[in-house]
């Protein structure tokens, strides 16, 4: 049962997530007449496959700590108006969740942005 929600999750973030690599190959690489795919499938599958993962795994994450300093700005910047609540009962909070919110920009902010087009 675990292995079925494993392959739901999976799906999910293949189908829904920026795959910048996955396209290329897709679009650039990939042969175009449909019986050299057909020939070519039991590389092109697998090939794509492993590039799917490395955008998920590497790609995407590496392009999203582009979003961390703006996402640690606003945890920051929250309730500063008052000093006291925000550098003094705040700050254990801020310096719980800017970590916490790095680490989510990082790997999942890049995952869902769509590009239009």
């Amino acid at each position: 049962m675990r292995k079925h929600y494993f392959l739901v999750a999976m799906c999910v973030f293949i189908v829904s997530c920026q795959l910048p690599t996955a396209n290329y190959l897709r679009d650039n690489t990939f042969p175009k007449n449909d019986a050299t795919k057909l020939a070519l499938s039991p590389v092109l599958l697998p090939t794509y496959i492993v590039a799917c993962v490395v955008d998920i795994a590497l790609v995407n994450p590496a392009r999203g700590t582009l979003n961390v300093p703006k996402v640690s700005k606003t945890i920051w910047g929250w309730q500063n108006r008052e000093p006291w609540l925000g550098y003094g009962v705040l700050m254990p909070v801020k310096i719980i969740g800017i970590p916490l919110a790095a680490i989510g920009t990082t790997a999942m902010s890049e995952q869902f942005i769509y590009s239009s087009k």
